[in-house]
């Protein structure tokens, strides 16, 4: 049979029309893979920034938290030592007060020592003036016996004895006076001396407690600081923790999304190639039988256009054309 140019159009125009579908569909398949790689690698491209950001941030309240706790702790550490310092000022003075409550209690009692001194001076004076008139009046009682004849003895003897005794007790007695006078000087000038000292140990203890206690207070403050210092570097790690979980969460239910955009945008590409596969075999086949049924005898065209219509009628009932 031979070719006419109708025949050779109609071919052309066919595979014209199928390739044309087919390039289209390509393009689109393409287009879609592109739109579908762009918004995924954006999505991950956003995601690495989340977690990036999300980490940044958790570093940087973590250093934030360090540095607060350093500079509390230096703080603390500054405040104990101007409280030791306070104290021992206040030591110092405290000293200074005993040295001199001491002094003044060594100068109470050196007087009361003097004035033992003295007193034991005066009573020994006394006693020697006492035993020098006892003698004097002895020897005149004598003088008197001899000159009037009297024997010293008898009576005169006993008076005489009497009196020597008296004269004794008086010497003795001016004795017990002065030894009690400078004991009683003495005990006051000791008592002196211990009240001063049991002041200088009341201010000693005073001292010594109130360095403790300034010690203690400022080791209680370093110690409070640094705890707190420790608690807050802790918190912001989890803080930290905490929103890097958030942003992988956050991050996951992006990319999840954008996979499913991906996923959809490749189907939508597919099933809009294949339409305009379909459309484009479609229009194929109409072209062609148009021609074939120009280019058959008369008397056969009309069997083969009712089987013609038939196909295509069966094509239209199950979604595409012949």
């Amino acid at each position: 049979m031979c070719v006419t140019a109708a025949t050779a159009l109609t071919a052309v125009s066919a595979g014209a029309s199928v390739g044309g579908s087919v390039f289209s569909a390509q393009g689109q398949m393409r287009a879609a893979s592109d739109a579908a790689a762009n918004s995924f690698a954006a999505a991950l491209t956003n995601a690495q920034m989340q977690i990036e950001a999300a980490r940044a941030n958790a570093a940087a309240a973590e250093e934030a938290a360090r540095a607060n706790a350093e500079g509390s702790i230096a703080i603390a550490g500054l405040n104990a030592e101007a409280e030791r310092t306070a104290a021992l000022l206040n030591v110092n003075a405290i000293n200074e007060t005993a040295a001199a409550t001491m002094r003044i209690a060594e100068s109470n009692a050196l007087r009361f020592d003097t004035a033992a001194a003295a007193t034991a001076a005066a009573g020994e004076a006394e006693e020697a003036r006492r035993r020098l008139r006892s003698q004097f009046i002895l020897a005149d009682q004598r003088a008197r016996y001899g000159a009037s004849g009297v024997t010293m003895e008898g009576s005169p003897l006993e008076v005489l004895a009497f009196s020597a005794g008296q004269e004794e007790l008086e010497a003795l007695t001016i004795r017990h006076n002065t030894g009690m006078r400078v004991n009683d000087l003495t005990m006051q000038g000791a008592a002196t001396r211990l009240e001063g000292s049991l002041e200088v140990q009341q201010f000693g203890t005073r001292a010594r407690n109130l360095l403790a206690d300034a010690v203690l207070r400022g080791e209680t403050g370093t110690r409070a600081a640094r705890i707190a210092g420790l608690t807050e570097i802790d918190n912001a790690r989890t803080g930290g923790r905490a929103r890097m979980a958030d942003a992988y969460a956050s991050v996951q239910g992006m990319l999840a999304n954008a996979s499913a955009g991906a996923a959809g945008t490749l189907a939508a590409g597919r099933a809009s190639a294949t339409s305009t596969l379909i459309s484009g075999l479609t229009q194929a086949a109409q072209t062609a039988g148009s021609y074939a049924l120009a280019e058959m005898p008369r008397g056969t065209r009309g069997s083969a256009r009712k089987s013609f219509h038939f196909a295509n009628s069966r094509g239209a009932s199950s979604g595409m054309d012949v």
